[in-house]
Formats: C-alpha cells, structure tokens, sequence
C-alpha cells in the first residue's frame, strides 16, 4: 500500500517534517527516545527487583503503549497530527519522573540532571514557538514577537492570506446600524473563530450560522435562516445568491458576499 493512499493518510502528503517550532508540525524525537530509554529501565527493573511498584509500571506503560497502538489504527497519519499525541506524552510524564527519581543518588543526582537538560530543550518550543514567538529568530519564526503583534493579527498566523477578507468582512459588519445575520456556505475546514471575533458577534449581537449541513449535523440548521451576508468557501460565479454581491475575494478562494 502507498503510503498516501487516502485509506491511511488524510489532508496532505505522507512527509516526517525536519525539526521545526511549529505549532502544526513540530514533533517530539527527544521526548520519544526518553520514552522509548524508560519503557527498557522499566523492563529491566522489573525482571532484576519483580516488587509491586515495577509491576505497576510496567502494566501502565503496557496498556499506554496498547492504546497507542489503537490511537494510529483507527486515526489517519495527517501533516498536523502531532497534537493528537500530546496526551501521550503526559500520560508517559508520570512513569518518565518515577523511573529518572530511580537513577538519583545523594552525591549524584542523574535523574535530576536529566528533568534540567530537558527544560533546557524545551527553550526553543516555548519561547520561539513558530507562527507565535515571543522571541522571534529568523529562517525559524515569524518576524514579530506576539508581544508587539494585536490580536487579530495573530488569529491568521497559519493562514495570513485570509486576514484582508476577514477584517473586511468584520469592518463591513460592525459598520451596520443593526445586528446582522451572516450566513456560512463552506464545503471545507475554515477559521471560525476569527470570524465571529472580527464580527464581535458578542458585543453585537450577530448571529452566524450555516446554511447547509450534512448527515446528523443538518438538524442544527436554523430553518428559514434570511442572511444579510454570506461567508463563502468556494467564489465563483454561480455562489453569488440572488439579491448579493460581492465585496471581498481572498487569494484561498474564499468571498464575502452583502446584500445589493
């Protein structure tokens, strides 16, 4: 089987990305090879001491290691599917802390020294995260720190082509004398949030809501919905209703459509 046949892999082409700060793509390869060091300790414990505490570990990292082996059976491999792995390694600090605490001794603590080397590690993802550093570096980061970046700015970091449209489309709605009715016509994924936050739906009591659904999500639909405006996914020339017209096209492909 092709490594990106649509069975296995989802949104992309099958890739193992270089190391990177990204809040997409960035991967875990150090915390991994702890892991994979802990799992062998563990093992090695128990086989030499065989007490109650290292079978417990090993029945946690066994039925942790099982559960990841469902995780990647049932879910697709996707360019952002290193986040679905985060609970993982959360789940593996516990055992990581019980086996390095292990390994310290009074005039040596090794365990210790090895929780601070990889603090020290994790300098780069918590400071110079890619699309939200506080301290930029350049070829790795966007240029601005989120520290001199407004917010809305920073709501279209992943997808910075999209920003002229949803600030016009914010603009366009907050001018209105009266709360308007926005209606989604998308076919794909789409920055929702930004929307409703660049329309302060809350403070002006829009209502955003989409025009059609499939399967179990069509009965959420609110029935004779009438927008004063439409947010579409695809702009062409048969998207544009009867009675609208277009104020704004991104370079994605995706408009902005307001009542004549």
């Amino acid at each position: 089987m092709d490594v990106n046949d649509p069975k296995i892999t989802f949104g992309g082409v099958f890739a193992i990305p270089r190391m990177n700060t990204s809040e997409m793509t960035s991967g875990n390869p150090l915390n991994t090879l702890v892991i994979a060091a802990v799992i062998l300790a563990a093992i090695i414990n128990l086989l030499k001491r065989k007490d109650a505490s290292s079978r417990e570990v090993v029945i946690f990292t066994s039925l942790l290691l099982i559960s990841y082996v469902l995780f990647n059976v049932f879910l697709k491999w996707q360019p952002s599917g290193s986040r679905w792995q985060l609970p993982y390694f959360f789940l593996f600090a516990p055992i990581i802390g019980f086996t390095l605490d292990g390994f310290n001794r009074p005039k040596l603590p090794v365990g210790s020294i090895i929780s601070g080397l990889l603090v020290l590690a994790a300098i780069p993802w918590l400071f110079s995260v890619k699309e939200r550093p506080v301290i930029p570096m350049a070829e790795f980061t966007q240029n601005r720190s989120i520290l001199r970046t407004n917010r809305h700015e920073m709501y279209f970091n992943t997808q910075p082509e999209d920003y002229d449209l949803y600030i016009t489309a914010g603009k366009y709605i907050i001018g209105q004398p009266k709360s308007e009715r926005v209606g989604l016509d998308v076919n794909e994924q789409i920055l929702e949030y930004p929307l409703w936050a660049v329309m302060e739906t809350i403070e002006r009591h829009t209502t955003i809501a989409y025009l059609s659904a499939d399967g179990e999500s069509s009965k959420y639909l609110i029935r004779n919905f009438e927008p004063d405006a439409i947010f579409s996914t695809h702009c062409n020339e048969d998207s544009e209703g009867e009675g609208f017209m277009l104020l704004k096209k991104s370079n994605t492909g995706a408009c902005f459509f307001i009542k004549k």
